[in-house]
């Protein structure tokens, strides 16, 4: 099972995206590892990126993944500049 929501929005609020990234990365970096058990364990992985191409603007991908078993969520942003913004979350199982 897979769901992905995409939101692609030039008037979508760079502050209320930006403030979602850093929450759940700071749950990422938080969370205590010594009260899960094995089963419960989440592991995470960010992955920052950056494009630089000759006709278009340079862009940022950052991506926050998390994995507990079969299950994984994960939350993304795209940024081009003005030209495009979109943010995505999904769920596998």
């Amino acid at each position: 099972m897979s769901l992905t929501v995409s939101i692609a929005s030039p008037t979508l609020s760079n502050r209320g995206v930006n403030g979602l990234l850093m929450v759940f990365c700071a749950a990422a970096l938080t969370t205590p590892s010594a009260m899960a058990s094995e089963s419960e364990t989440w592991s995470y992985k960010l992955t920052p990126s950056f494009y630089a191409t000759d006709h278009e603007r340079n862009a940022i991908d950052v991506n926050l993944r998390a994995n507990n078993g079969p299950h994984a969520f994960w939350i993304g942003q795209y940024d081009r500049g003005q030209d495009f913004k979109q943010t995505r979350t999904g769920y596998e199982y």
